[in-house]
């Protein structure tokens, strides 16, 4: 009795079958590789340019609320916007660096400190004047 081995066989056909499918998707992958860089490298430039856009929107923005914010209060009397309204017609600038940030980030603070240092109001405002009544007489 002979013994059959547990070898499994491939056939010739088979074998140049397998070869053939293993050399198309080679092929298919050769020529994709290619085309996967060249949009990779396209998204790569969408990408970059969308954040020097999203940059350049938010620095507009930034220096249009500095705009808004400079321009918003009026002088008393003058009726015109100006930086130089501080007494003797200097620009005022602020000595703080924490109070420097807030003018630099917030309208309410240019506003507080335009209506408490400058007497500055707004157009609208309605003005009260007092005097306080001397004592001892």
């Amino acid at each position: 009795m002979q013994k059959k081995s547990a070898k499994t066989s491939f056939s010739f056909g088979s074998m140049v079958t397998f070869l053939l499918l293993l050399l198309l998707i080679a092929g298919a992958v050769l020529l994709l590789i290619p085309q996967y860089r060249e949009l990779r490298k396209k998204k790569q430039i969408e990408t970059r340019k969308s954040r020097e856009n999203d940059a350049i929107q938010n620095e507009r923005n930034q220096q249009a609320q500095q705009n808004n914010d400079l321009h918003s209060a009026t002088p008393a009397g003058t009726g015109k916007n100006r930086e130089s309204d501080a007494p003797g017609g200097r620009t005022r600038k602020p000595r703080d660096p924490r109070e420097r940030k807030q003018l630099e980030s917030k309208r309410d603070a240019v506003e507080k400190i335009g209506r408490e240092k400058f007497n500055l109001v707004e157009e609208g405002d309605i003005v009260i004047k007092y005097t306080v009544p001397e004592q001892g007489k």
